[in-house]
């Protein structure tokens, strides 16, 4: 019976937001403002309503349908200890476990609680512009009208529609890899995966630990941009960007695809190849594999330059400001470099190089050669043609062919290279010990490759992913790189430079 006792006049209704029907239990909404949650047991569950909790067997009670109706309503769902699955989407939220399910719809703001085990979160978009932010043990994804939050989940699978939506991914405290692919995104460590697809922004932020990005692009004519702090590779209808991560990168497939690497304040080493190529410097890493155009740009300190040609008939030119070396299916290009040393091999190659002043000085032993004044240096070895090019006779009836006195091209090959880590006398032609000691790789250190099989549980297809590692095991984690960012909500691409 109900007993209502005071004095004056009041209105009263009756409401009763809890029924049972067999094994099913109803909760319902009022007109207002509620807050509904579930929590799962092992011999009990629990529904509360506006604060008023109810329990009921497990044994007896298995499913669970909560109801937001009217006003601006939030459900809360919490798991077991054992291996669980929730999907949220913008109107609905739906909890499964081994021996029980909840299902809540018309609430614009839904909670979901793996309180451990191997759990999985299935997180939809709207079709506005919505914001996905997910770490290694919370994703929130926030539209217009709704949010969405998954926490303790070891498996994360966020999916965009329609709108302008943006992701941002954060590793964790330890060693993580960020994959950024067109079309999804991925970032998982120890513990934690997290996964978005279709996402039209997707950053991803680094901090400490011995973190990788490995960026992969469209099939159509793509762009990587790569500082000692940050990087992004966009192209028609994807922007991944990543920061602050120690190893960089990036790989073209089909399509001109260009990359764009800039040094860093300190000395760094550039190293451009027919298939690859890497600029690093003491706290940072960038390879770029497999692009068109490779442009290397350097700005302070000591930084070295190293082009070498592949097995066909290449060419290299060198100046005072720039150098290049190419050939059938690449191009790279090396700028502002205080030393630049081309490398021929195999294939009729040939060199050209433009000295700055006709004061500068030419040496050639007929195996290899070198212009330089005190502004740049540029070495070439094992070319078969060798021509230097003084300012007041640029003309090609002026230049000096001096590369094939050496002889053939096999006895040019036999020439050993000068030691990278030795610094070069210009006045004596004489190597020594620099004062600089290499940072970073060096050549031995190839990347290898141990590919995963990872199910998209959505999409019902098997992608083959890689992840790359280093042979050599002396590669210590780096020191935490600083970077200012930028507002990235700008929809132009030459605009979107970096996250909140």
């Amino acid at each position: 019976y109900i007993k209502v006792t005071g004095a004056g006049t009041a209105d009263l209704r009756l409401t009763n937001l809890v029924s049972t029907s067999g094994a099913t239990v109803t909760v319902a909404g009022t007109s207002g403002n509620d807050a509904l949650s579930f929590a799962a047991g092992a011999s009990s569950h629990t529904v509360t309503v506006n604060g008023v909790s109810y329990s009921f067997a497990a044994s007896s009670y298995n499913a669970f349908s909560l109801s937001g109706a009217a006003g601006t309503d939030s459900v809360t769902l919490t798991g077991t200890s054992g291996d669980e699955t929730v999907t949220l989407t913008p109107t609905s939220a739906t909890f499964v476990g081994n021996s029980f399910s909840a299902n809540g719809s018309g609430f614009e703001h839904a909670i979901a609680n793996g309180n451990g085990g191997l759990d999985r979160a299935f997180v939809y978009d709207s079709a506005g512009d919505d914001t996905l932010t997910v770490g290694p043990t919370r994703l929130t994804l926030v539209g217009n009208g709704f949010s969405l939050q998954a926490d303790g989940f070891h498996r994360t699978f966020a999916y965009a529609s329609d709108g302008l939506d943006r992701a941002f991914m954060h590793d964790s405290t330890g060693d993580d890899t960020y994959e950024g692919h067109a079309t999804w995104s991925r970032m998982y460590g120890d513990g934690f995966y997290n996964w978005a697809s279709r996402f039209d922004r997707v950053f991803a932020r680094a901090s400490s630990g011995s973190d990788r990005a490995l960026m992969y692009d469209s099939m159509g004519d793509d762009t990587f941009d790569a500082y000692h702090n940050w990087g992004r590779l966009y192209g028609d209808g994807f922007y991944n960007y990543a920061s602050n991560f120690d190893r960089m990168i990036a790989f073209a497939s089909e399509g001109l695809d260009r990359a764009f690497l800039h040094d860093s304040n300190g000395n760094d080493t550039f190293e451009g190849r027919e298939k690859s190529s890497r600029l690093y410097g003491d706290d940072y890493y960038n390879l770029a594999a497999g692009f068109s155009r490779v442009f290397a740009y350097a700005s302070t300190g000591w930084d070295r330059a190293f082009l070498y040609d592949s097995a066909g008939n290449d060419h290299f030119e060198g100046r005072h400001n720039w150098s290049r070396l190419y050939g059938d299916g690449f191009y790279n290009w090396a700028g502002g470099f205080g030393r630049v040393f081309g490398y021929g091999s195999s294939g009729y190659d040939q060199a050209t190089l433009l000295m700055q002043t006709s004061g500068d000085t030419f040496d050639d032993n007929g195996s290899w050669s070198r212009a330089y004044n005190d502004n740049y240096y540029n070495y070439v070895g094992r070319f078969d043609n060798i021509s230097a090019i003084a300012p007041s006779q640029a003309s090609a009836s002026a230049t000096a062919a001096v590369g094939q006195a050496g002889g053939s091209v096999a006895a040019l090959a036999t020439t050993p290279r000068p030691d990278p880590n030795k610094e070069i006398d210009l006045a004596t032609n004489t190597e020594s010990s620099k004062v600089h000691t290499r940072s970073g790789p060096v050549n031995g250190d190839e990347i290898t490759i141990a590919s995963e099989l990872v199910v998209d549980p959505k999409a019902s297809a098997v992608y083959k992913l890689s992840r790359y590692t280093e042979e050599t095991s002396t590669d210590s984690a780096f020191a935490s790189l600083e970077g200012a960012d930028l507002d990235p909500t700008v929809v132009a691409i030459e605009n979107v430079i970096a996250p909140l």
